[in-house]
């Protein structure tokens, strides 16, 4: 709609003005002739007048009067003759035509008696029709002589082509154009160029035609020659002569096809800025779309993700009862860790645990502890157990570019991420193909220099309707019982959780692309925790510990548990609660839940002691923290739910250690 509303206008806008352009070109060259054609006209009306007071003062001279001195006048006339040389010849005849004088050609009688006469029955000074004679064409040119009230005599001047000719040339016509004269009978006196053969012809019908019915016009015929021809025409309204101006189509039409052709280039030019500026906008529409879904897509896994982060919070809570109580079971019964019963648990306890780390990674919640990594050092790691994964009938090739600079993620996750990624590939491709990893330098948005990681496959691709839902949980296109839904997720909980982005892009029968983009890290290696092992001293009996957690079993639970490993193990429900306890003194150390009930959760009663008691080590502890990266900032420990009491125990002694 958009296109036909901006081209229409645009095409009939065009059109229009090259009619108008071209009717314009007309309009100006019909009347720039025409021009010409009374200018000519006006300059032989000046010259015939010219000769006709010639003639009409030798008609006076007093050797014409009675008697008549012919011999002086004819010597007059010779004198005149020489001073005229447009002339062909000078005569002096009586009133019936006869020949008394000639001053270059001898004849009895004059050409064109009818003309003649006219002079006579006048007695007026005319101009004659051309006529050929002896001498060749001449235009007469006559005058009366009247004496006592009678025509006596008759002065001619026969007037040569040439003289008209060249009158034609000097007045300026284009060498292209023809200029032609015809006179008061429609014969051709003269011509600019062309046949001189053609002079005391009778003017082309359709020429005879057109002075007959206006005094000045244009029409459109042949020249003599046959070439065809657009003319104007001007007939003078003092000799009744016509002016012809004739110019050849081909040259008449030139201009106005270049007025055409300009204006339809305008009008292209318009209508490619009016076809390009569209389809900038359409372009430009498309992108605010795909940017729209984009982001559409990145708030609808935004609230997946906070949704996840909760049920596994939840979940971890529970998984935290049922471990812990697994744990106190096999200590205090023996042989239960043995039993079929125990080890079917705890297999559910660490499938249930696995699930919820997916989860976890999904809803950005993680909280695995990341390092400066080389990324292509991590890719050739991890490069045989994807080897592996895929299986013998998929050839699996590395394509890494080096210098790469250095990411912050979490190892353990990174490999996750590609395992996960070779095992879609690998069911993508039951027949085999092949799977290509390739490392590049990129750049994320904002740009923040990064490093990309591609993992390529031949396999049968993603239908393009269900492409933006792959990254969602449990969403996968596997058969039941071949798929979790978590491996994409995973993927993009990892690339997220790092800072980066993960994309994908894939068609049916043409294989899937998945990106994952990590912003690149210049931190030094030393600045970021590393994993190590913990050599913490022997603890006093008389070791007091606060734990704060808000669910009551989970609470008890670990009571139960730290009790055997310190003597004194007092439990909060909420902040508010933990801070009155440590009102009191004596705490060597404090393990907080993060996601509490209050105006005060696990983050921030790890500031206030931090503030009041900076003695005190404080350690937190969650399934689920959206604030875990600030836990860090801090440099207070996170660990995650659920709790092996082992790692917790450790991590209690480490703590106190060194504060001591």
């Amino acid at each position: 709609m958009l296109l036909v509303a901006a081209l229409v206008p645009l095409i009939v806008f065009s059109v229009v003005a090259t009619v108008l352009s071209l009717r314009s070109e007309r309009i100006a060259q019909e009347s720039d002739a025409l021009a010409q054609a009374r200018r000519i006209s006006e300059q032989l009306d000046d010259e015939l007048q010219r000769q006709l007071d010639v003639v009409t003062l030798l008609a006076r001279l007093p050797a014409l009067d009675t008697p008549a001195d012919i011999p002086a006048f004819a010597e007059t006339l010779r004198r005149e003759q020489a001073a005229q040389p447009q002339w062909l010849t000078a005569m002096l005849a009586d009133r019936d035509g006869n020949v008394l004088v000639a001053t270059s050609v001898q004849r009895a009688h004059v050409v064109d008696l009818e003309s003649f006469r006219q002079v006579v029955q006048q007695r007026v000074p005319l101009v004659g029709t051309i006529q050929r004679g002896t001498a060749g064409l001449a235009l007469p040119v006559r005058a009366p002589v009247i004496r006592d009230g009678q025509v006596r005599f008759v002065v001619v001047a026969a007037i040569r082509p040439d003289a008209i000719q060249q009158r034609l040339l000097a007045a300026g016509v284009p060498e292209a154009w023809t200029a032609a004269v015809a006179d008061t009978s429609g014969r051709l006196v003269g011509r600019s160029h062309g046949d001189t053969s053609m002079l005391a012809q009778v003017v082309s019908p359709v020429a005879f035609e057109a002075r007959t019915h206006a005094t000045s016009g244009v029409f459109e015929g042949r020249l003599r020659e046959g070439e065809p021809d657009v003319s104007v025409f001007y007939v003078s309204p003092k000799t009744g002569w016509s002016v012809y101006i004739s110019i050849p189509t081909p040259l008449f039409n030139a201009p106005m096809f270049r007025a055409a052709w300009i204006a339809a280039a305008g009008g292209a030019v318009s209508i490619a800025l009016a076809a390009t500026f569209l389809a900038l906008l359409l372009r430009e529409l498309q992108l605010r779309r795909r940017d729209a879904a984009t982001l559409e897509n990145a708030q609808r896994l935004e609230a997946l993700g906070r949704l996840t982060g909760g049920v596994a919070h939840d979940f971890n809570n529970l998984l935290a009862v049922v471990s812990g109580n697994l744990e106190l079971l096999e200590r205090r019964l023996p042989g239960a860790a043995g039993h079929r019963s125990i080890a079917a648990i705890r297999g559910a306890v660490e499938r249930g645990v696995s699930l919820t780390r997916g989860l976890l990674t999904f809803s950005r919640s993680g909280l695995g502890q990341g390092t400066v990594e080389d990324v292509n050092a991590c890719v050739r790691g991890v490069f045989g157990m994807m080897r592996e994964t895929v299986g013998p009938g998929v050839q699996a090739e590395l394509d890494l570019r080096e210098s790469l600079p250095p990411a912050l993620f979490d190892r353990v996750q990174f490999d996750l991420a590609l395992l996960n990624l070779a095992a879609n590939a690998r069911d993508a491709m039951p027949d085999g193909g092949v799977l290509r990893i390739t490392s590049r330098a990129a750049t994320l948005s904002g740009g923040i220099a990064g490093v990309a990681i591609t993992v390529a496959d031949t396999g049968v691709g993603i239908p393009v309707d269900i492409l933006s839902r792959v990254f969602e949980p449990f969403f996968t296109t596997k058969e039941v019982g071949r798929g979790t839904g978590l491996g994409l997720a995973q993927v993009y909980g990892f690339a997220r959780n790092a800072g980066g982005t993960a994309e994908i892009s894939s068609a049916p029968g043409a294989g899937t692309t998945i990106t994952i983009t990590l912003p690149a890290c210049s931190v030094p290696d030393e600045a970021v925790p590393q994993a190590g092992e913990v050599v913490s001293a022997a603890l006093p009996l008389d070791c007091r510990i606060l734990l704060v957690d808000d669910n009551e079993a989970v609470r008890e639970l670990t009571i139960g548990n730290l009790r055997e490993h310190f003597a004194r193990v007092d439990a909060a429900g909420d902040a508010a609660e933990a801070l009155a306890l440590l009102e009191g003194g004596g705490v060597a150390a404090v393990v907080s839940d993060i996601v509490m009930p209050g105006d005060m959760d696990g983050l921030g009663l790890a500031r206030e002691i931090r503030r009041r008691w900076p003695g005190v080590p404080v350690i937190l502890v969650s399934g689920y923290a959206a604030s875990a990266g600030e836990a860090r900032a801090l440099g207070v420990p996170v660990l995650l739910k659920p709790l092996e009491i082992g790692r917790l125990v450790d991590a209690i002694r480490m703590e106190i250690d060194a504060a001591a």
